[in-house]
This record gives C-alpha cells, sequence and structure tokens, in this order.
C-alpha cells in the first residue's frame, strides 16, 4: 500500500518510526511549541504545530456544529472532550498537509494516535 503521510500525535511514536526512514512524510501534530522544536532534530519529521481553538463551528440558527460530519452539540456531548480534540487536530492536519502540498485528495494517510487520553496532561 502506498501513502504519503503518516500523522502522529505522540512524539515518542513518531521519533521512532523515523529512525526507519519511511519515504512518507512523518507530520507530528502537537499543541506544543517546545514539542515541535525538538521534532526538527528528527531527519523525516515535519513538526505541525495547532492552536488550541474550540471545536465547533455555528450553523444557520446559531447552533454549534462540530468539524467532522457535522455532528449536533447533543451528540457531540456524549462524546468525550478528548475525542473531539482529537478529530479536529486530524482534520487541521490533514487541511495544512493539502496546502502545504504534501497530501492531495485522494491520498492514502495513516493516523496513529493513542486510544486514551494522557491523565498526567489532562490534570
Amino acid at each position: 500500500m502506498d501513502f504519503n503521510s503518516i500523522i502522529f500525535f505522540c512524539y515518542r511514536s513518531a521519533q521512532l518510526i523515523a529512525q526507519y526512514r519511511p519515504r512518507a512524510v512523518i507530520m507530528a501534530v502537537t499543541r506544543s511549541l517546545k514539542t515541535a522544536r525538538h521534532m526538527h532534530l528528527h531527519r523525516g519529521c515535519c513538526p505541525v504545530y495547532i492552536a488550541p481553538t474550540r471545536n465547533t463551528n455555528y450553523d444557520k440558527d446559531g447552533e454549534p456544529l462540530f468539524k467532522q460530519h457535522h455532528i449536533s452539540a447533543n451528540q457531540a456531548l456524549s462524546m468525550s472532550e478528548w475525542l473531539l480534540d482529537v478529530d479536529a487536530r486530524v482534520i487541521d492536519a490533514i487541511k495544512l498537509g493539502k496546502a502545504r502540498g504534501i497530501v492531495s485528495t485522494g491520498d492514502a494517510v495513516i493516523v496513529l494516535t493513542g486510544w486514551v487520553r494522557n491523565t498526567l496532561i489532562d490534570k
């Protein structure tokens, strides 16, 4: 399977994969400027800093819509805040990849992230 980029949300995972020098671009998505600076030290890594933002847009009635699939606020509230944040970062990273010419519509992209939030960071 050919793919153009790998999107990571974990510094250590991106660092480990970078050792193997994949042909794909490694986009390491982070909300930390310090982590983004550290990622410049690893060959093949493209650090992507995404500033914290609200995950909502609003429809014509002023009701909040969330980025992916335009789900309603009630549906989104049943999801965890962490999951919505990860979803928003994936969408932002793919948009940035398209803007930089790393990926284009129809390309396969691998997204790797943890499945639980980091309790040390969230406290």
